[in-house]
């Protein structure tokens, strides 16, 4: 073979290496059981009371991500929360003036509590809720926290603000982070803050602190659930 024909191969080869992978996009149709939601309240440093609620969410595969991928996702519920109509639908109660208000995100994270590296997320799509029902007036996207993968929408500030609840949510989020990332686990989880401090929804730095408080506050309050179950 003359070197020009080599020239030609080893360029064509460089240029394939060099190619980026195409972003995958991963569509979740997800439901949660809200029969088996966990919730839990405590008094943080500053006085305030915060309750965190969490549902485990199912019908999909683990999966992995890389930067560019799209995680489209919807989730409808079954059940009821906490022995409270109304039915199919995921609750969020009211929040008092100051502090954080409301939030709830879609979290999807890894269940060995591996975090991803230098990881955001931001929605490409508006996130809709279904079958919205109770005081949804100011609600909006607060963005994404960082070293998680999490669409958090809520609202903050002066308050007070009603419950509301919903009997679907979906929405679409572009992942941007170094590095693969496995997902096994994914959950529905929402924070209310009563009490009287200053302040809106919390900043991005706070954002996967109070996520990552769903899980162990959920498990708390589950075997409280058991234990007044079983009394």
């Amino acid at each position: 073979m003359k070197p020009a024909q080599w020239l030609m191969i080893g360029g064509a080869l460089t240029m394939a290496a060099a190619a980026p992978t195409a972003a995958t996009t991963h569509t979740l149709t997800l439901t949660g059981d809200l029969a088996i939601a966990t919730s839990n309240t405590f008094t943080i440093m500053s006085g305030d009371t915060l309750t965190q609620t969490a549902l485990t969410l199912t019908g999909f595969t683990p999966f992995t991500v890389v930067a560019g991928d799209v995680i489209d996702f919807s989730i409808s519920f079954t059940g009821f929360m906490f022995n409270t109509p109304p039915f199919d639908y995921f609750v969020v109660g009211p929040a008092a003036t100051g502090g954080f208000g409301q939030l709830f995100a879609p979290n999807f994270f890894n269940s060995n509590g591996l975090d991803p590296i230098n990881a955001s997320n931001m929605t490409t799509s508006d996130v809709v809720l279904t079958g919205g029902v109770g005081d949804l007036t100011g609600l909006s996207l607060a963005g994404a926290c960082s070293n998680c993968l999490s669409p958090i929408l809520g609202r903050g500030g002066p308050g007070p603000y009603g419950g509301f609840g919903f009997s679907g949510l979906s929405g679409a989020t572009t992942v941007q982070l170094d590095g693969s990332y496995l997902v096994d686990s994914i959950n529905l989880s929402s924070q209310i803050q009563f009490g009287s401090a200053p302040g809106g929804v919390p900043e991005p730095a706070s954002w996967a602190l109070l996520i990552a408080g769903f899980g162990l506050t959920g498990a708390v309050a589950r075997r409280r659930r058991i234990r007044n179950v079983t009394a």
